[in-house]
């Protein structure tokens, strides 16, 4: 599958995901208890300016046969939980993001979530050309919040999320896992007072967008 990908569709970011064996109705917390066993991925390039402190942020993802498990562990100065319907801009908060290409569509989605697991979802194909998924179904994506302050006090929080492939309202669902995906995962928060702008995989531009597809990383889905 790797040969999908177009060459100059190659960064350093790889990823195999893999598939994440749950009873039936696992509770959501205790499905982030199995992604704490899975290798951690560093979110860890600093763009468009290193802010006073650089928070700690990594993520774990697998998958099932109809959803996209992940989890994010962060730890920053501020965190700022505020917008709480979905398609706020929870960008503004502190906020993790996933953007996700499957196969050789153009097309990719931009899912975006504070640390109260509220989401921001679009598609489209460039940042200017893109459309708001409906509420109805990003509603189906499930979550689950861990927050606590550090004796730094350092802000520490962990979100797990369960994606269903619904949510990728342009492909087919059972097709999804029989193919590349080439992605990012990003931590910014613009609102902060440490504004700042991470990504898993490094993107090169003069001011700050992560709506740039030629720097998605690659990921592969684990077959057993």
């Amino acid at each position: 599958m790797e040969d999908d990908i177009p060459a100059n569709n190659r960064y350093k970011n790889k990823i195999c995901i893999p598939l994440l064996t749950l009873v039936e109705d696992l509770p959501i917390a205790k499905a982030g208890v199995l992604l704490d066993k899975l290798e951690n991925q560093q979110i860890e390039y600093v763009l468009w300016g290193k802010p006073a402190i650089v928070p700690e942020v990594s993520f774990t993802l697998a998958y099932t046969k109809d959803a996209l498990f992940i989890k994010f562990n962060v730890t920053e100065p501020a965190s700022k939980p505020l917008y709480k319907n979905i398609n706020d801009p929870v960008y503004r908060d502190s906020c993790v993001e996933v953007f996700i290409a499957i196969g050789k569509d153009e097309t990719y989605y931009n899912l975006e979530f504070n640390a109260l697991g509220t989401c921001l979802g679009q598609t489209g194909s460039t940042r200017n050309n893109r459309e708001f998924i409906s509420p109805v179904i990003l509603g189906e994506i499930s979550s689950y919040t861990e927050m606590r302050e550090s004796e730094e006090h350092m802000h520490s929080w962990q979100l797990t999320l369960k994606v269903p492939f619904v949510v990728f309202i342009h492909h087919d669902k059972t097709a999804i896992v029989n193919q590349p995906l080439r992605l990012n995962f990003f931590k910014c928060g613009d609102d902060l007072p440490n504004r700042h702008h991470m990504a898993w995989n490094e993107v090169k531009s003069d001011e700050p967008n992560f709506h740039q597809i030629e720097y998605f990383g690659e990921g592969f889905f684990e077959k057993v």
